[in-house]
């Protein structure tokens, strides 16, 4: 058996990291979690997936202030991919916590490069959210979620249907990187109608994960075309806390010509 080990020393913590681990060696997993190769049938020629490692202050925020012990979890998609809790060392609140990748050893859905780690201490999401990258030790403070910042939206008609687009929303209202797992579309009969205003003449048409929606003539709603009723749309990004603010209105107008005189 080798067991190959990588030290980093972290100012008020060291913290020892398996890179390779062989034979019976197993790295902590949590429980209950699936396995998709057996670490004993890899055999000594195989090394098991590194994990990555994050660490940081916890800091405290609106509603939310951290103690000694809380748990601090790592989250890809719906699968628990690492566990730790909150530590004191000189009068400050730290945590590190080793992300396990899916790779041999690892669990399935859990790391790869590029997917998106949500942090949560006790049930408070916590920003920034980062990306699975095992090739470094990442020193990221955390400190709570918060809402989305809204996108900037764009509308173009074409034949009897109007498509809305967006850039890709990537940050929370207090500058930190966050995920947006979908995008909420409302459309009303009023040009400045508010969905958080009730009656607002309005209706969530659809909720995409992509970066646009078309709208087109269906039913008895004519998005395109009708001069007596005119449709105003906002978009709003959501994250694992809430949802932005509306974004500025768009839409379309119609208008009969009158016959004029000479």
């Amino acid at each position: 058996m080798k067991l190959i080990m990588r030290r980093a020393r972290l100012g008020i913590l060291e913290i020892i990291t398996a890179c390779l681990l062989l034979g019976n060696a197993v790295m902590p997993i949590p429980a209950g979690a699936e396995l998709p190769v057996d670490p004993v049938e890899i055999g000594i020629s195989a090394p098991l997936t590194p994990p990555a490692t994050y660490y940081g202050q916890v800091r405290p925020g609106p509603g939310f202030v951290p103690a000694i012990g809380m748990s601090v979890t790592a989250w890809i998609g719906d699968h628990l991919c690492g566990q730790s809790g909150i530590i004191e060392s000189n009068g400050e609140l730290w945590y590190t916590v080793n992300v396990v990748g899916e790779g041999p050893g690892g669990i399935v859905g859990c790391g790869a490069p590029e997917r998106a780690i949500i942090f949560q201490i006790d049930t408070q999401f916590m920003a920034p959210t980062a990306w699975w990258d095992n090739d470094q030790i990442h020193d990221l403070p955390l400190e709570p979620m918060r809402p989305p910042i809204e996108p900037s939206v764009a509308i173009q008609r074409s034949a009897d249907s109007l498509t809305l687009s967006w850039p890709q929303v990537t940050l929370d209202t207090n500058n930190n990187a966050t995920l947006v797992t979908r995008y909420r579309i409302w459309r009303g009969t009023q040009p400045y109608f508010d969905p958080d205003q009730l009656p607002c003449n309005c209706v969530n048409v659809a909720d995409v994960s992509g970066l646009g929606y078309t709208d087109s003539d269906m039913g008895l709603v004519d998005v395109v075309g009708d001069v007596s009723t005119n449709y105003a749309y906002v978009v709003r990004a959501i994250n694992p806390v809430g949802a932005s603010a509306v974004t500025r209105r768009v839409g379309e107008f119609d208008f009969a010509l009158v016959p004029g005189s000479w």
